[in-house]
């Protein structure tokens, strides 16, 4: 291809998927460093030369055999700059865009935690190390040399790997990627419905994963962070107004408290997060981490859940409610709450003779409860419908499939108390030998975001 028609080339999120598919049915192997070139001497030698610890003698003798068999070299990031440096065996090679997999998870300025994953085809999912493109329909199309998926491009299912974020590829357009067939804002001015279209994807998919009302997170981040034109939301990407550190990071300011008589100005410190999404992550992992707010977990009454959040502290303001419950109906936020199988009482179906049913208690989490009857959380999550087998809630009815009749649950974990300064990544570290195993504590531990608190029993996994 001419090298002016890759410079005048628009780079879309469709771009991107299509581009994937068609890497997907070619010859491929996964080599670091790789950007979807030819395998020829030139090429292994090249990597080499850049890579010498890994490319081994017998890596370099299995590259090869290779050539002259329509092969073709690519690592994880590789496959992604290569659409956009111009295509396959392209040699439009960009530096300022050359970024690793970590690197590209930084650049990104729209990211957020996995439990946020937007329906959009093309927008990146990544862990630490690796990165993937999501194709749509819970499938990533990613380059691997995992023996489980194979060697070179290969599709996976979202679920198949412990991806940890989302992000939009910093040099990819996404501007018209959003769902068609979604919930749209209908009324206020431009910037208000702007705003309203681009948090309220994410609170659906939210209140999907975690039970707390999308209409109510909207109607919060609207009331709290001003249509996200705050200092809080524009320098933190504090749409909620939670107070203390997240990750260790905090954000110092003025902000108004009512007395009991009258508003005040104090200064306090609020949490700042890398994105909204990871804002609107913790906001929900709040309401379903304290007790106090447990009212608020698969209620679908929007008047009740904005009684039950003042009610709870959230705010001192005795208008709270009401304005919530104004910026819900006068903005119709309510056609963002997904509308569950059992919302009008009847229950998704009936209990089956054969079947077992059990109350979730304090303390529970999915993996617990299937290893005490003999199955897997992924059978469970499956056989009762949840969406995040992360999430489950006490008083929650679990039904246990025919056969598991269930025994004393196994021990497969130790406990930790977290300690000031401690995160997931240096809990992971530090007990099992390896950072990158964080998602593991987080997903034993039912947790939705990243937060943890000094004083908190976490279960690692033994």
């Amino acid at each position: 291809m001419p090298r002016k028609e890759v410079k005048s080339m628009s780079y879309t999120a469709s771009g991107l998927v299509d581009y994937v598919k068609k890497a997907l049915k070619m010859n491929t192997v996964y080599m670091w460093g790789g950007i979807m070139r030819l395998v020829t001497e030139s090429y292994i030698s090249g990597r080499a030369n850049q890579y010498p610890s890994w490319y081994t003698p017998a890596r370099v003798a299995k590259f090869r055999a290779l050539i002259g068999k329509d092969y073709y070299g690519v690592d994880c990031v590789g496959l992604i700059k290569s659409y956009y440096w111009g295509g396959v065996g392209s040699k439009n090679y960009k530096a300022e865009t050359d970024k690793s997999a970590n690197g590209m998870f930084q650049a990104a300025t729209e990211k957020g935690p996995i439990n946020t994953l937007p329906e959009i085809p093309g927008v990146c999912v990544w862990l630490d190390g690796h990165i993937g493109v999501y194709i749509g329909n819970g499938l990533v199309i990613e380059s691997t040399n995992n023996t489980r998926f194979g060697d070179g491009v290969c599709q996976t299912k979202l679920s198949d790997r412990n991806w940890t974020h989302w992000l939009k590829c910093p040099y990819i357009e996404y501007e018209d990627q959003s769902p068609s067939d979604g919930p749209k804002a209908t009324v206020g001015t431009e910037e208000q419905k702007t705003f309203i279209n681009k948090i309220g994807p994410m609170a659906m998919v939210d209140m999907k994963a975690t039970g707390i009302l999308a209409s109510l997170t909207i109607a919060q981040a609207i009331l709290e962070s001003g249509w996200g034109k705050s200092k809080l939301a524009t320098e933190a990407n504090n749409l909620f107004g939670i107070k203390g550190t997240y990750n260790g990071q905090g954000y110092t300011c003025k902000t108004q408290e009512w007395d009991g008589s009258k508003f005040i100005t104090v200064e306090a410190t609020f949490r700042k997060y890398p994105s909204w999404a990871e804002s609107l992550a913790d906001h929900s992992d709040l309401f379903n981490r304290l007790d106090r707010y447990k009212k608020l977990r698969g209620l679908t009454d929007y008047k009740l859940a904005c009684k039950y959040v003042y009610e709870a502290g959230y705010a001192t303001d005795p208008g709270y409610t009401d304005k919530l419950i104004s910026l819900i109906e006068n903005y119709n936020l309510t056609v963002w709450d997904i509308k569950h199988e059992n919302s009008s009482g009847t229950g998704p179906s009936e209990q089956k003779p054969s079947e077992t049913v059990y109350i979730v208690k304090k303390g529970d989490t999915l993996s617990k409860i299937a290893a005490a009857y003999g199955t897997t959380y992924q059978v469970l999550a499956e056989y009762n419908g949840i969406a995040n087998p992360n999430i489950i809630h006490v008083g929650q009815k679990i039904k246990i499939p025919s056969g598991n009749t269930g025994g004393p649950p196994a021990k497969t974990y130790k406990t930790y108390t977290v300690k000031k300064g401690d995160s997931l990544w240096a809990i992971a570290q530090k007990e099992l030998g390896n950072g990158s195993r964080w998602p593991e504590i987080q997903k034993l531990n039912g947790l939705s975001g990243t937060t943890i608190y000094t004083g908190q029993v976490l279960k690692i996994p033994v």
